[in-house]
Parts: structure tokens; C-alpha cells; sequence
């Protein structure tokens, strides 16, 4: 069982973890693609794009011979602006995140976040989807390297004033794994989101779980056991 001092944090990946955002990301890189002229994917595959930011989700998604810097950087401009129209119409929290997050304030467990989506556009989705919850935030910016780089991950432990082994770290994706590793937290897969479970027990995933139920109930009993 847990230890209860052992357990005073939990950072969460964002897109895929708390908040269902896959058609949302994939209809606005399409519209940047269509505005290019160019062929657009079936909104499932992005599911593959995910995960490591915002470069690595719009080069993945232009044709091979066209991922040059000029190319990317118009791209990566238009996503910026068309991105905020979309937020909140398509999306929602993934089944049992409320009651797992009303949980963690009950038992006044720290929370944060940490996602490798632009921050400005990680602010606009948590004012969106989340800000009935206390959480600190934190997506990418060029000060901060990108995930599975533990920094943001150090970052946050710092403000919620607890220490790395002190805490979960809560994601859909191999990326958040490593991050977890990296930075010396216990990770938690998230099976729900755009992965699958051998790309999370290949990172060394310390648990999985099929759904946000399932990891409310898990993190319940063992603050009863503690307390």
C-alpha cells in the first residue's frame, strides 16, 4: 500500500487523459491542410499525432515531401488562430474524470497539469473544460523543453510543494511514461485515451487502468487505507 506521505501529488497529461479533444485537434489541422490545398486525414488518425506537441502534431500530419520550414511555420501560425474556434464545441471530459477530480479535492491532494500543447492554447482548453478545479498548469513554451523532458514535470512538484517521489503522474501516452520516469514519479497509463496498453507497458507504465472509474476507485481506497 501507499505510504500517505508518499502521496501528495498528481500531475496529469491533458489531451487524451482529462479531456476527450480528439476532434477538436483533428478538424482544426485539417482546416490549416485544406487551406494549403492539401489532402486531409480521417479524424482517428490523429490519434497517432498526439502527444509530443504541436510541431511534432503538425508535421505528422502534412505529406512527407512538404514538412519544410516555411511550410510548417505558415502551418503552425494558422493552427494558432483557427484552434480557439473549435475549443468547446466538440470536446468534453472523458467519463468519471469529474468524480475522480472531486475526489482529489476532498482528500486535498495538489493537482496539476502538464501537456505539450502550447500553453496559451492549454490555457483557453482548462478555461474551458476544467477550471471548476484548483490545478496548476503548465504546457509548452520554448523555456521549457517538451515532454518526456522532466523539467515541467520538476516544475510543477516545486509548486505544489511536494517532492517527485511524492507524486503520480497521470497520462494516455508513452511520452507521459518517460516524463513520469524521468523525473523519479510513479506513472499511471491511461487506457482510455489514444494509446494502447503494450505502447504504456512498453514504456513501463507502473499501472494501467481501462478507465477514470477505475483509477478513482484505486486512488480512494488507498487514501482510506492510509487514513
Amino acid at each position: 500500500m501507499l505510504q500517505k506521505e508518499n502521496f501528495k501529488g498528481i500531475i496529469f497529461d491533458m489531451d487524451g487523459t482529462l479531456v476527450n479533444t480528439l476532434e477538436e485537434i483533428g478538424l482544426t489541422v485539417n482546416e490549416v491542410l485544406s487551406l494549403q490545398g492539401l489532402p486531409t486525414h480521417e479524424l482517428e488518425n490523429y490519434r497517432f499525432f498526439i502527444g509530443r506537441g504541436i510541431h511534432h502534431l503538425m508535421s505528422s500530419a502534412l505529406p512527407q515531401d512538404l514538412r519544410t520550414p516555411e511550410i510548417l511555420e505558415e502551418c503552425l501560425a494558422n493552427l494558432q488562430t483557427i484552434y480557439p474556434s473549435y475549443i468547446n464545441k466538440y470536446s468534453a471530459l472523458y467519463p468519471g474524470v469529474e468524480k475522480l477530480l472531486d475526489l482529489l479535492v476532498e482528500k486535498e491532494i495538489k493537482m496539476a497539469i502538464l501537456t505539450n500543447k502550447s500553453h496559451h492554447l492549454a490555457q483557453l482548453c482548462y478555461s474551458a473544460y476544467l477550471k471548476s478545479w484548483d490545478m496548476e498548469l503548465l504546457g509548452y513554451n520554448p523555456q521549457n523543453p517538451a515532454k518526456p523532458d522532466p523539467q515541467g514535470a520538476f516544475i510543477l512538484a516545486e509548486k505544489l510543494s511536494v517532492k517527485p517521489r511524492q507524486c503520480f503522474f497521470v497520462g494516455d501516452s508513452d511520452v507521459d511514461i518517460l516524463t513520469a520516469r524521468n523525473a523519479g514519479m510513479r506513472s499511471i497509463g491511461a487506457l482510455w485515451g489514444f494509446q494502447n496498453e503494450e505502447k504504456l507497458k512498453e514504456a513501463g507504465a507502473d499501472f494501467i487502468f481501462n478507465n477514470a472509474l477505475e483509477l478513482h476507485d484505486f486512488l480512494q481506497h488507498q487514501l482510506e487505507v492510509v487514513n
